[in-house]
């Protein structure tokens, strides 16, 4: 199947007897995705539910939608730009929280509704969004936390980073950033794995970002194993250990009746009875 045949297309548009334009929608546009409950604008996940937004409208072609105006009744596009808007506008508002859908009603339009959401709730050049931000990626540490979930905490800093204060395009200076970003992941990591990260330090060619983080993730599957391990072998010790105290503990509390000793019983008396064969074989040998 070629490039062209697997990219979504557009609305048909047929003409009708009378000469009026009729728009046929197709799944593309009636069937626009559910968003997860994570991805719902609560007013503090801007950067999320935009990425989200923008990833289902693009491949549908409605983007444009968020940034041009409605156009002019006589316009040959103005039916179609009409019912992608109903359909597009309705998506949108059910997007947000309970919260947020009773503050931006009374917006008309996606483009009224997305610029008012972006204005109100947007850090960019928020300086002291941005201190804030650099403050938290240079002290955020691992503590208890996996090396997977505080990968992803380090980078949804970087993230809101990059939202507030927009990248550099100046080659070295974004390699530098990529350069602190990589401290920042591996000095933030518990000391057992001091090993992983000087090694990763003392490589001759600096690794990316997401190359430490598999590194480091390798290296806990390795420490989690051998720590297992360990308690395992602990677990097995203290249980013999502890069987054998056990044992010990309950010949303290048996007497004999007969010699007036501890250890045993009455039936198993070697006084009385005799030693068992297998003992007294022992014994001549």
């Amino acid at each position: 199947m070629s490039e062209e045949s697997m990219k979504i297309q557009a609305p048909a548009v047929s003409s009708t007897s009378s000469g009026h334009q009729l728009i046929v929608l197709d799944r593309w546009l009636t069937h626009l995705p559910v968003l997860a409950k994570c991805n719902i604008f609560n007013g503090h996940n801007l950067l999320l539910w935009e990425r989200t937004i923008k990833a289902a409208m693009k491949p549908r072609n409605l983007l444009h939608l968020l940034t041009e105006d409605r156009p002019d009744e006589n316009h040959p596009d103005f039916q179609r730009w009409t019912m992608e808007e109903e359909f597009v506008f309705g998506w949108m508002l059910d997007s947000l929280s309970s919260e947020q859908i009773t503050r931006y009603t009374s917006y008309a339009t996606s483009k009224a509704l997305w610029q008012a959401i972006h204005r109100n709730h947007s850090k960019k050049n928020d300086k002291t969004k941005i201190i804030t931000l650099i403050v938290q990626s240079y002290t955020l540490m691992q503590g208890d936390m996996d090396v997977l979930t505080y990968s992803n905490k380090l980078r949804d800093i970087h993230n809101e980073l990059d939202h507030c204060r927009p990248p550099s395009s100046d080659p070295v200076a974004r390699a530098h950033e990529a350069t602190n970003r990589l401290c920042q992941f591996l000095n933030g990591l518990r000391p057992e794995f001091e090993l992983i990260r000087s090694q990763l330090y003392n490589r001759e060619d600096e690794p990316s970002y997401d190359e430490a983080e598999s590194k480091v993730m390798q290296e806990e599957s390795h420490l989690n194993s051998v720590k297992g391990a360990i308690e395992t072998k602990a677990y097995i010790t203290k249980g013999h250990q502890q069987k054998g105290d056990q044992e010990k503990t309950n010949k303290e509390d048996i007497f004999c009746n007969y010699c007036k000793k501890r250890g045993h019983t009455k039936e198993k008396c070697w006084k009385l009875h005799g030693k068992p064969p297998h003992i007294a074989r022992a014994h001549l040998a």
